[in-house]
């Protein structure tokens, strides 16, 4: 999965320390904020600031264009992208489960998408705009306009399916994520891996359950790809800023 060009000049040494400083912050925010990570309300949101809107804000560097109108492609031609994900992407960081990932495709196409959920929304149109943005040659062009125009879709869900204390926030955070490191126009993935690894870390996903749960075999797997997706991705923002948030957010096992 390769970056797309960023638009901006002038990131040099001293930008980098200062956004690292940001995300320290940011990070220590989260964690004066939460109850406890099983808890779906954290003491300091409001109606006019919750969660999503904390992350959706201090992640934004430019604000998503408005579009006249947002339909879903055709199926056809949405199934060879969902396919270009799971080729080149989902391979890498399988923190999704390939089989919830085409439910939420018929979910989204059966039935004029009347059965779909918020994160059948949020999944399916994050997968289109990671395809387009990856298979894009230069910002401007068509397919990066139709990946912008699908992330903009997905954010209009970002308030049903960010929410702390739930494995799904860590997936739509990843997608996000992913999404981030082609579009650094738009959104700092610095900033959002960062929160989704304290997330993380507060649901416990960096280490195993206890083996009296009794965890089917599924649902452990999962846990653990999440884990490795967003250890993953985290290192791989090394290579660019050079400072990981995964030190600071957890004392991973």
């Amino acid at each position: 999965m390769h970056e797309a060009p960023i638009r901006r000049a002038g990131t040099g040494k001293q930008s980098q320390r200062k956004e690292a400083s940001d995300v320290d912050d940011l990070v220590a925010d989260f964690g004066f904020l939460a109850v406890n990570a099983t808890a779906r309300d954290f003491y300091g949101f409001t109606a006019e600031m919750s969660f999503a809107r904390l992350v959706l804000s201090t992640s934004s560097k430019e604000a998503m264009p408005p579009f006249a109108t947002n339909v879903l492609p055709p199926r056809y031609a949405a199934t060879p992208l969902v396919q270009h994900y799971l080729d080149y992407v989902f391979i890498l960081y399988p923190f999704l489960s390939e089989a919830a990932l085409f439910a939420s495709l018929d979910n989204l196409y059966q039935d004029a998408g009347r059965h779909a959920t918020p994160m059948d929304h949020w999944t399916i149109r994050m997968v289109l705009a990671i395809a387009l943005a990856s298979r894009s040659r230069y910002n401007g062009d068509s397919q990066y306009r139709d990946a912008v125009r699908h992330a903009a879709a997905a954010l209009e869900w970002g308030d049903r399916v960010l929410q702390p204390g739930s494995r799904v926030a860590i997936q739509a955070l990843l997608l996000l994520v992913q999404y981030a490191m082609l579009d650094p126009f738009h959104f700092s993935s610095w900033y959002l891996i960062g929160v989704a690894s304290r997330v993380m870390v507060d649901l416990g996903l960096h280490q195993d359950p206890p083996e009296e749960l009794r965890m089917k075999d599924a649902h452990l797997t999962l846990r653990r790809r999440i884990y490795s997706s967003v250890y993953a991705l985290d290192r791989l923002r090394i290579t660019r800023h050079g400072i990981s948030v995964w030190g600071r957010a957890a004392n991973a096992t």
